[in-house]
């Protein structure tokens, strides 16, 4: 079984999609020797490229410098990629199969630009999206919610869409050891984070519907006694949260931090009363898996996709209901330590049960189950 990978989003540093993939692609080669891989990648900026002696690169050359022989190279990149002989072209980004003959699949990440076409939508990314799922072979949805979204928005028969859930990163399961713990004080008193708080992870805009929660915050009454912590996103506070901040006396309560590295993360997802993930949609929700796997309660919107990843109804609200968030917020806040450690054990176990070893097994399965067919229907 031979498998050339669209490999752009490496070079575009997409975060969640890289690191899926990153995951994903070493255990295929591992578990299945039967399965010859390849890569395309642009030159520039590949190092976020899994590395793996088992990978083969096919790299395609993009300097402004040699535009004068770029009919050349990509001449030489075609030829490459015709020589690999691909069974299967897997594309990352929606982006056409370059070889004729081979299955042409492709991963859907989410519906959001579609549901949300107002604040979100890019007219022409979503009809790239539209031809590349149009003319796939086969697509590969990250969720059933996310199925569903792409058989509503682009009308594809169910029968072409398989599904394949994503995991947590397994450094996020690690049970924290001394040392880790220690560092863990060392960065909550670099931050100034005295309080205990609530975290919130992403961009604050559009369908994270992070304003709901900072209005549930500020209901709840608990700006007193505890923090709202929101990482990465807009390193400047909106006008409309500013506002509601100074109206409610939040100023010294909401806690805006830059993007920090995987490791500040997980000290803040095992520090935090909860992680809260108000969320409109969302194709499948890693952050939620994170916090789980890190020991961290989790409260979410009750969207069909954190129904799907199995969180309890009663850790979710309605998510343009902020009053029901703020009891929800009262009540984590309120708990034992015996309620929080039952939880917590919970959300471990959910956790645990995504994991990227049946990623690789249900990815394969669907590659054999294409190519069977494929033979099949040539007999």
């Amino acid at each position: 079984m031979r498998v050339l990978f669209e490999g752009h989003t490496f070079s575009q540093d997409h975060g969640g999609i890289s690191r899926m993939w990153k995951r994903i692609l070493p255990l295929l080669v591992d578990l299945y020797p039967d399965v010859q891989l390849a890569l395309q990648l642009r030159l520039y900026r590949t190092r976020s490229a899994p590395q793996h002696p088992l990978i083969r690169r096919i790299t395609h050359i993009e300097d402004t410098r040699l535009s004068r022989i770029a009919p050349f190279l990509q001449w030489v990149t075609q030829k490459r990629q015709e020589l690999f002989h691909p069974d299967i072209y897997q594309a990352m980004s929606y982006s056409a199969s370059p070889i004729r003959g081979c299955l042409a699949v492709q991963c859907v990440y989410d519906c959001i630009h579609e549901a949300f076409p107002a604040v979100t939508g890019n007219p022409a990314f979503s009809l790239r999206k539209r031809t590349a799922l149009e003319t796939a072979d086969h697509l590969i949805a990250i969720s059933h919610a996310t199925k569903a979204d792409v058989t509503e928005f682009f009308d594809v028969p169910p029968e072409k869409v398989s599904v394949i859930h994503l995991a947590a990163d397994p450094f996020f399961h690690e049970i924290e050891t001394p040392e880790q713990s220690a560092d863990r004080q060392h960065w909550l008193t670099k931050l100034g984070l005295k309080k205990p708080f609530f975290l919130f992870v992403g961009n604050r805009g559009n369908y994270k519907n992070f304003f709901t929660l900072l209005h549930a915050f500020g209901q709840s009454g608990l700006g007193k006694q505890f923090d709202l912590v929101a990482i990465g996103g807009e390193a400047e506070i909106r006008h409309t949260e500013n506002e509601f901040v100074i109206k409610n006396g939040l100023e010294r309560s909401l806690r805006l931090l830059p993007r920090l590295e995987d490791a500040v993360l997980r000290h803040l997802y095992r520090s935090a009363v909860a992680f809260c993930y108000p969320s409109l949609k969302e194709g499948f929700g890693i952050p939620v898996l994170e916090a789980m796997a890190a020991g961290c309660p989790v409260v979410a919107s009750h969207i069909p996709v954190f129904e799907e990843i199995g969180l309890s109804i009663a850790q979710m609200h309605h998510p343009s209901d902020p009053e029901a968030l703020a009891h929800l917020l009262q009540r984590v806040a309120s708990w034992g330590e015996a309620d929080r450690e039952i939880e917590i054990r919970r959300g471990r176990e959910i956790a645990a049960s995504f994991n990227w070893e049946n990623a690789v097994r249900n990815l394969y399965t669907i590659y054999e189950r294409l190519l069977r067919s494929r033979r099949i229907g040539a007999v």
